[in-house]
């Protein structure tokens, strides 16, 4: 379901488990709630098919996940940490571009990201599954 956003209809707006690109869940981060999570098609880049969605408790793969082929990305409140952290560093406002390459590169080249193999997926360790281990 897409709906329209109150600015006008140039604007589109996707709802909480809606297929977006991973640009435009980056533009609408703070909207979502942070224990929910960030799935992207591979190979991650903005113009990826990307959903947000609760994580399973045992850390499974989202059955809306599994159907657009995507694997967990991070955690809403990891991004949001991330961005605070991004925004310090460079002293400015990143564009929205920037925004989402800084996620990508810190789920793919992060010196402390790791990943747990379940199933037929990996969870980045700093995801709540992984931690639950």
């Amino acid at each position: 379901m897409v709906l329209l956003d109150a600015i006008g209809p140039a604007q589109l707006r996707f709802a909480f488990g809606d297929m977006a690109t991973l640009l435009e869940i980056t533009q609408r981060l703070t909207e979502f709630d942070a224990s929910d999570a960030i799935y992207a098609a591979e190979p991650w880049q903005p113009s990826s098919v990307a959903v947000v969605l609760n994580e399973p408790r045992d850390g499974s793969l989202p059955a809306e996940a599994h159907r657009l082929s995507c694997r967990l990305l991070l955690d809403i409140a990891v991004g949001r940490a991330v961005m605070i952290g991004f925004r310090a560093w460079l002293k400015r406002e990143p564009s929205l571009e920037e925004r989402c390459l800084e996620l990508i590169r810190f789920a793919t080249k992060t010196p402390n990201h790791c990943t747990r193999r379940r199933d037929d997926h990996e969870i980045p360790c700093w995801t709540p599954a992984a931690r639950r281990e």
